[in-house]
């Protein structure tokens, strides 16, 4: 966990002006957030884990309420490992206000739909793949920090990321993204989305099975049969799904997705915004130079996307302000006006930029993991606004060899905070999500 900035998560109540990473949304006294939780389940099981270890790495899986936090824990790590580990566990979105480790979930009074989060210090241990039941990767690791504005005050998080494993109990079939929300409430927008894919992808896992379709090659051969539409529908929905609900501000409002579906050694990125995919590989020739990027930046300087906007009606130009000057990045209005200035051809959410020509749509690339590939990277521009992506790569490949990966997401984030303190008086939420493979 970096600093005090995200330690709410296990506080007694959750700090609402502080977006956490793993909630539908931010935790308050709110009736309404309250009941829309309740009443509309994102998870296809009763109860949603987080397991948080203290070296930086989470993982979410799913459970029945009727067994002991003991079996349910030692379904996901095994006894003999959890036994040398401090576990801590809390509940949120319950009433429980103590949790008896040896009872069920249910003598705990931990109802349907609750999320139960486990921390676990694993500072003296040290975790890998023969301990994790969740197959295709070796390590997974994640930070996010919130940014400062221009007073210096941490601004709310509006980052989101995903880490799912095994989706509808399918071993090998894991996801992983980062949502970098943007406008007044971007952070709910983000979560939202993210909740979505993570609740469409469990029912079309379950449909898969029901055609006896079980293994992450077959789900794999059977999305790329039909162009990746099934995935490419789901970003089309979650804009649907938002247009329908009263709870957030979408108009102005909106959030970038970068989701990597691993089918064990298939990955498919799917991308709408300038959040970032590569994986990091051996390339035979010059060893730990290998990169290949898994997305692009969608951006109005790009000519595909330039034209889309023009001849949807929208223009494409830099701020004037009110010194006459005009710079900063390009970005679309409406012609004659100064909204909805986003720099971004491509979001979810965003609703009056899509009359402008910005769309939903993914771009899908594909990507084979062989013996040579390393590790994956996804990750908010807030780190690479100032790092490229050989920098990211570099110091990725200190930490890589010797299985460090909650190090390497941390110290990639301090690099990225120090770049921005030397280049900038604000600063951007920075978001990054890490495999080992």
């Amino acid at each position: 966990m970096l600093e005090n900035e995200n330690n709410s998560y296990f506080s007694k109540s959750v700090n609402p002006n502080i977006s956490p990473n793993y909630y539908p949304y931010p935790l308050s006294n709110s009736s309404t957030n309250a009941s829309y939780i309740q009443n509309n389940s994102i998870y296809n099981s009763n109860i949603t884990f987080h397991i948080d270890f203290s070296t930086g790495q989470k993982f979410i899986f799913n459970d029945n309420q009727y067994n002991s936090f003991e079996i349910t824990l030692n379904k996901f790590l095994k006894k003999e490992k959890l036994e040398n580990y401090k576990t801590k566990i809390k509940c949120v979105l319950c009433d429980a206000n103590k949790v008896d480790y040896s009872k069920t979930l249910l003598d705990n009074n931990i109802k349907q739909n609750c999320h139960v989060l486990f921390y676990i210090d694993d500072s003296n241990n040290t975790i890998n793949n023969k301990d994790i039941f969740g197959k295709g990767f070796r390590y997974y690791g994640s930070t996010s920090k919130a940014g400062r504005d221009i007073n210096g005050n941490v601004k709310i998080n509006q980052d989101a990321l995903i880490v799912y494993i095994s989706v509808g109990n399918i071993k090998g079939f894991n996801l992983f993204g980062v949502l970098d929300g943007h406008g007044s409430h971007g952070h709910y927008v983000s979560e939202f989305c993210r909740n979505h894919f993570i609740k469409e992808m469990n029912l079309y896992a379950n449909k898969c099975k029901t055609e006896n379709i079980c293994s992450p090659e077959e789900i794999y051969f059977k999305l790329k049969a039909t162009n990746f539409d099934f995935i490419k529908d789901c970003f089309q929905d979650a804009d649907n799904q938002m247009s329908k609900q009263n709870i957030f501000e979408y108009n102005m409002s909106g959030t970038t997705c970068n989701l990597v579906i691993q089918l064990n050694k298939y990955l498919i990125c799917a991308n709408v915004g300038d959040s970032r995919s590569i994986i990091i590989y051996d390339n035979d020739t010059q060893t730990n130079q290998g990169i290949s990027t898994l997305s692009i930046d969608h951006t109005p300087s790009l000519p595909y996307e330039y034209q889309r906007i023009i001849q949807n009606g929208g223009m494409v130009g830099k701020y004037k302000y009110q010194n006459g000057s005009i710079e900063g990045l390009l970005r679309i209005f409406k012609p004659g006006q100064k909204l909805p200035g986003i720099s971004l051809s491509r979001t979810l959410g965003d609703f009056m930029a899509k009359s402008c020509g910005v769309i939903t749509e993914p771009d899908i690339f594909e990507y084979k993991m062989t013996h040579n590939t390393k590790y994956l990277l996804i990750y908010s521009d807030g780190v690479w606004k100032y790092l490229s992506n050989e920098d990211i790569r570099d110091l990725g490949n200190k930490y890589f060899p010797k299985g460090e990966i909650g190090p390497n997401c941390t110290d990639l984030v301090k690099r990225a905070v120090q770049e921005w303190e030397c280049n900038s008086i604000i600063r951007d939420d920075i978001t990054v999500v890490c495999v080992y493979f």
